[in-house]
């Protein structure tokens, strides 16, 4: 007896086990991405990045992959501007706290930081302020021939300058001491402060009236 021939029944069986072909645009669109995928792993593996390619024979792969790096991007992206913003914030930061440029600071005499310090105290700027004041008070002393002002100097310099005058001495190194704290330091200015650095400030000039009369009647 021979045999039945079950070819026909099998073929039509098989039919049902068949996954229907993928539309061209959704093979064209796993190609580009497999492609993408490709470029991307050839660079990390330039950086001894090793990560295994991608296939069509696995897809659910090549999408967690995607995936994968899609989120990385994104944190990348994220981290980089708030490092730029970062670095905006500690740019103006620093910018509100240089100095007046020194090479404009000797065209003011006294009076006009006095006044620029003023201005400053009523913005409640109490930090420039006193620093404001340190100027005038060091013109001061220019201006009466006792020290001569330069932007250069440190305070060290400028105090060696009249150590032989003590009261003055004192009176100038206290308010240094006081701006250094705040401008340098983490004492924070109020409106205390700045009263404090117009106060040493008046001592300082009292002082140096002092000893511009003593080298008058020396003199005489």
């Amino acid at each position: 007896m021979e045999p039945k021939d079950l070819s026909v029944y099998i073929a039509k069986l098989s039919k049902d086990y068949l996954y229907p072909k993928a539309p061209k645009v959704v093979n064209d669109f796993e190609d580009l991405f497999l492609r993408l995928l490709r470029y991307i792993i050839d660079f990390l593996n330039s950086l001894h990045i090793k990560i295994p390619y991608p296939t069509h024979e696995n897809m659910m792969s090549m999408y967690m992959m995607l995936a994968v790096f899609v989120v990385a991007f994104i944190a990348i992206s994220l981290m980089v501007i708030v490092l730029i913003k970062s670095v905006q914030q500690n740019t103006v930061r620093i910018a509100s706290r240089i100095p007046v440029d020194a090479n404009l600071e000797p065209i003011l005499d006294s009076n006009s930081w006095l006044n620029i310090a003023d201005e400053l105290a009523l913005e409640k700027n109490y930090r420039s302020a006193c620093r404001a004041v340190f100027l005038s008070t060091l013109l001061v002393l220019d201006e009466m021939n006792i020290a001569e002002f330069v932007p250069a100097l440190s305070n060290y310099e400028y105090l060696y300058k009249i150590v032989k005058h003590n009261k003055l001495h004192s009176r100038v190194k206290e308010l240094a001491n006081l701006v250094d704290l705040i401008w340098f330091g983490n004492h924070e200015a109020t409106a205390s402060s700045y009263k404090s650095s117009l106060s040493l400030h008046a001592a300082v000039k009292n002082e140096a009236e002092d000893i511009i009369r003593r080298r008058q009647l020396d003199g005489r």
